[in-house]
């Protein structure tokens, strides 16, 4: 639901037959557009999807085109991932009128901004906030990447009776229920493995001691090594085992870290990943 307007909405919808060029555009803006150009691949791999891409007046060139695409989740309603042009460095009028009244954004509903620009964020919380009335949740991160070339000169050294390996969705959900807080449904992990690139960290008995997957929004995400196996390199070597199917699916090596995570911080740099900017997570849950 938008604001009541007379106006043309300006974000018009990106027919599957233009999917390629948007999947340039996003590659031309590499390495910021790391995240979204993943999500972009999984609507090229799979439009049966629930995703669907916009652009600011039709616009299918790098200089001009600023992409949005939106897809649902249980957890936070609707994902928006935006793209800007790399001269974008204003904020004008017509702009902040056309997020506000495009029919792709939901503003009233339950909505995640993921991995915004900064330079969008003011902007993102005064709609939210301040025109609409939301409460906002703002989650300050650091957006990271990693080249194909780095990602194939990461080496792992052998840890006994480890072994890395394509994550069983059965030994997944359990994982994860039993390790992660607050964990709440099964049928949500059961999903989150099932449609996502994943590897698991096994010990002698099919036992899972750590564990990575590469998110529905384009970023690695969940990491986690089980508490009574930390600090044995089990979380680094499922990272890099990560990346490397990620490249290998045709996926960028993105991620992105809370800001004041340090321990997730040095495990970035550990890896050669790239800080290329600082980015937003902006969310608003309706109440019921």
């Amino acid at each position: 639901m938008n604001i009541s307007t007379n106006k043309v909405d300006r974000f018009q919808v990106i027919e599957s037959r233009n999917y390629s060029t948007i999947l340039q555009i996003l590659r031309d803006r590499l390495p910021i557009s790391g995240a979204i150009y993943n999500v972009a691949v999984t609507i090229c791999k799979d439009n049966t999807k629930k995703m669907e891409c916009y652009s600011l007046d039709g616009e299918l060139t790098e200089e001009k085109a600023v992409i949005l695409i939106n897809y649902i989740t249980e957890d936070v309603g609707q994902n928006i991932n935006i793209s800007l042009p790399s001269n974008f460095i204003t904020i004008t009028q017509d702009f902040k009128e056309a997020l506000l009244s495009t029919c792709a954004i939901n503003w009233t509903g339950s909505h995640m901004f993921v991995g915004i620009e900064r330079i969008l964020s003011p902007l993102i919380v005064e709609i939210s906030a301040f025109t609409m009335g939301n409460s906002v949740d703002v989650t300050p991160t650091l957006s990271y990447w990693i080249s194909p070339q780095k990602i194939d000169e990461l080496t792992m050294q052998k840890q006994g009776n480890i072994q890395t390996k394509q994550l069983d969705v059965g030994h997944g959900v359990e994982f994860f229920m039993k390790n992660t807080p607050n964990a709440k449904s099964e049928e949500r992990i059961r999903s989150m493995i099932t449609n996502s690139v994943s590897i698991g960290a096994y010990k002698e008995g099919g036992i899972v001691v750590a564990a990575a997957l590469l998110s529905h929004r384009g970023q690695v995400g969940p990491l986690l090594t089980a508490q009574d196996h930390r600090r044995n390199g089990y979380g680094l070597t499922c990272m890099i085992e990560l990346l490397k199917e990620m490249k290998n699916q045709g996926f960028q090596g993105a991620s992105s870290v809370v800001k004041d995570n340090v321990k997730s911080i040095r495990l970035h740099e550990k890896l050669g990943m790239t800080m290329t900017h600082e980015s937003d997570w902006i969310s608003h849950t309706r109440a019921e």
